[in-house]
């Protein structure tokens, strides 16, 4: 459990993805801001339209899977897949890490889906930030 915790919190705040050198592609990941620690985070919601024409639906009982890619003040990177739930009870799972060094190259992967538990959302963290993000993309017309 505290492995768990310990990971979730150092992906919160140390994403990273391929040589990073350059600002990650605009049309696939959406920039939310950089860190007090100066890590920069964007995210990506595969199948934003599926996730948006249900959230329309139904939007209390849609979870959506996202990327948050971390940029490290190194220029090493990670790359995590979560679960958010858009429900009034605003909490999140972490699902996959992936990390890479400043040159792309592999390092660490793990995959926390089969034993992942939700986490609310604590206010004013990169957590909200991102949280609020993948709400605002979702509701985006």
């Amino acid at each position: 459990m505290k492995k768990v915790l310990v990971m979730f919190l150092l992906v919160l705040f140390s994403f990273s993805s391929i040589s990073y050198a350059e600002t990650p592609d605009p049309e696939k990941w959406h920039y939310v801001g950089r860190a007090v620690d100066g890590n920069s985070h964007y995210l990506y919601i595969p199948d934003l339209n599926v996730a948006r024409q249900l959230y329309k639906r139904n939007p209390y009982q849609n979870n959506f899977k996202i990327w948050v890619l971390t940029i490290l003040t190194d220029d090493s990177f990670e790359k995590a897949q979560f679960e958010y739930d858009l429900s009034e009870k605003k909490q999140t799972k972490m699902l996959k890490v992936v990390e890479y060094d400043k040159n792309g190259k592999l390092g660490k992967s793990e995959d926390f889906s089969q034993i992942a538990e939700w986490w609310i959302v604590v206010p004013d963290t990169a957590g909200e930030a991102l949280y609020d993000n993948v709400v605002k993309w979702v509701k985006a017309k």
